[in-house]
């Protein structure tokens, strides 16, 4: 039997102001929808008088974003683009890597600030600045990579301070299993 989840009036308005401009395959992924499901609300909104825009399997119109001012193409359900929303990741991140940091003790911690700072990988190529879209993908892609390496440093200095919130939970899932006695 399959569960129907009602629509928000969040949702419903974000379909209506921004749905439009968006292909159905980034509108279903913003709304953790089926295509199905954005359609038949679509449809059932016209029916009604809403004015909703076609729904288009591809391409894209830029919109702005709310938060940098900037044309972007990618937006959450916040109405903010994918950029600040991965600069916002990562500055809450680096603000719990300075808690990290802080718990190191000094000798680890000089150690860290040396070595860490090193470590570098390839980036991707840049592609053409006339092309935004590819552009802002490009952008994309740079900043999860950050994210992903703040991550990581985190996660090497949680270690290395023995905070790892995610070892302890699996250290404490791991002794508290009682065998069961025959």
């Amino acid at each position: 039997m399959r569960t129907e989840r009602t629509w928000t009036p969040e949702e419903t308005a974000w379909l209506v102001q921004i749905g439009h401009r968006l292909p159905l395959e980034d509108i279903c992924e913003a709304l953790g929808r089926s295509e199905e499901s954005v359609k038949c609300k679509a449809k059932r909104m016209r029916l009604y008088g809403r004015n909703v825009g076609p729904l288009r399997k591809t391409g894209t119109i830029a919109c702005i974003c709310k938060s940098c001012g900037r044309s972007r193409y990618r937006f959450s359900r916040n109405g903010i683009c994918s950029i600040c929303n991965e600069h916002a990741k990562i500055q809450r991140c680096e603000a719990r890597m300075s808690d990290a940091l802080r718990d190191l003790p000094q000798s680890l911690r000089s150690v860290y600030m040396e070595t860490e700072a090193k470590r570098e990988s390839k980036a991707p190529t840049m592609p053409n600045r006339q092309d935004r879209r590819a552009m802002e993908e490009w952008e994309l892609v740079c900043l999860r990579r950050q994210y992903n390496a703040a991550k990581k440093r985190l996660q090497r200095m949680r270690e290395h301070a023995g905070t790892n919130p995610i070892l302890k939970q699996f250290r404490k899932n791991e002794y508290s299993v009682n065998p069961k006695e025959n």
